[in-house]
């Protein structure tokens, strides 16, 4: 959803509020004055001067007033475009630092060559003596791990959001409130929440408004473009967030082991598995800790669907379950989970043309799912 203009709305309706009315009324009265009176004594016409004279001075205020109009206008012209200059200049927080490891050895990376404005970072170089880099570029961190974009858009042209049926956009928005409930029931000061693969869906931006300013957010995706796009439309509703955003083509970030307090799956699994035949909690699983948690969406066919049998069809190397109900499960248990929590929102026979592999007619199903660790398995041993 897109955020409402930031300039008072008192503003803009002053710019179109001219007293149209009024002046007809006035009008009409002048006219039938003189129908009646065709100013043929002295008191007709200095009446009727009269009324010209106080239609002059109204003409004149209503002049000033679309005066001072234009004048808010070309002030209200300059303060957005001040603003969009400043949004554009904001950099990788310095305190990511902390966070940037070489996804390789496990190491701190080093930062050179670096352009520091206000607490952040918007150019720089970042190295590893194992021969790793990464660069900053406008404030997003390009790593080693990118490749060509396996999507010929992003979620934000108007191609795909036309290609998503309203019924499928609807399912998606009953998981991700899911997903914000369960998010908004914990204490999120300095934790770190990761949403990858949002080239194609991204959950977290909607309610990053509501969740605060006091997470640090990662988001990864494969395209620069893609990544500044969403840059600015997180820091234009959500100014003081901490973000850092990747451009990573896959799960090999250059992040801290055991950094990731909340991971975010927007379908990033169900893209993962038509790509890979590795589960991706094998590449998440060091980034991870004792209360780590993973919370999303995933799609996914009946067996024996027509739909399971085109994906294997049309991806060269596809995960032998991708998009069956037993590849979440089986990437789960590679972690050892202590509560594996899913709801199954709905289904749809019609999620949209984007969805190529889907056969006609056929359901696609949506579950909303969490994960957890520790945390959970004590506090089921409270309750109990």
């Amino acid at each position: 959803m897109e955020p409402s203009p930031r300039f008072p709305t008192d503003h803009c309706s002053s710019v179109i509020s001219f007293p149209l009315r009024a002046r007809r009324a006035k009008y009409h009265k002048i006219l039938s004055y003189k129908r009646i009176t065709h100013f043929r004594e002295e008191r007709d016409i200095h009446y009727f001067v009269n009324l010209l004279t106080e239609k002059k001075a109204k003409l004149a205020q209503e002049q000033n007033q679309i005066a001072h109009t234009i004048q808010r206008i070309d002030e209200l012209i300059e303060e957005t475009s001040k603003s969009q200059v400043q949004e554009a200049m904001k950099g990788m927080p310095l305190s990511f630092m902390s966070y940037l490891y070489c996804p390789c050895c496990r190491v701190p990376l080093k930062m050179t060559d670096a352009s520091i404005q206000q607490s952040s970072v918007y150019e720089g170089k970042l190295t590893c003596p194992c021969g790793y880099q990464a660069e900053l570029f406008e404030g997003i961190l390009i790593t080693e791990n990118v490749t060509t974009s396996p999507y010929h858009s992003c979620i934000y042209d108007e191609e795909i959001i036309a290609e998503w049926s309203p019924n499928f956009i609807s399912l998606t928005e009953k998981s991700c409130l899911s997903m914000y409930k369960e998010l908004s029931k914990h204490d999120l000061k300095n934790k770190l929440i990761v949403e990858t693969n949002v080239d194609i869906f991204v959950s977290l931006t909607k309610y990053m408004p509501l969740l605060g300013e006091e997470p640090n957010y990662v988001f990864c995706g494969h395209s620069l473009e893609m990544m500044k796009r969403l840059k600015k439309r997180v820091e234009y509703s959500c100014p003081n967030a901490t973000v850092l955003y990747m451009v990573n083509s896959d799960l090999h970030m250059p992040l801290r082991t055991q950094s990731i307090d909340y991971f975010i799956d927007s379908f990033s699994f169900n893209q993962f598995s038509l790509l890979n035949k590795r589960l991706p909690c094998e590449i998440l699983a060091p980034y991870l800790h004792g209360e780590s948690k993973i919370m999303g969406t995933y799609m996914f066919f009946s067996p024996a669907s027509k739909s399971l049998r085109k994906i294997k069809e049309m991806y060269p190397d596809p995960h032998p379950k991708a998009y069956a109900l037993g590849y979440l499960e089986e990437n789960m248990d590679g972690l050892d989970a202590k509560r594996f929590q899913k709801e199954h929102v709905g289904q749809t026979d019609n999620p949209g043309s984007y969805f190529i592999y889907h056969e006609e007619h056929e359901l696609a199903h949506l579950y909303a799912y969490q994960y957890a660790f520790k945390e959970a398995k004590l506090t089921q041993e409270q309750d109990s």
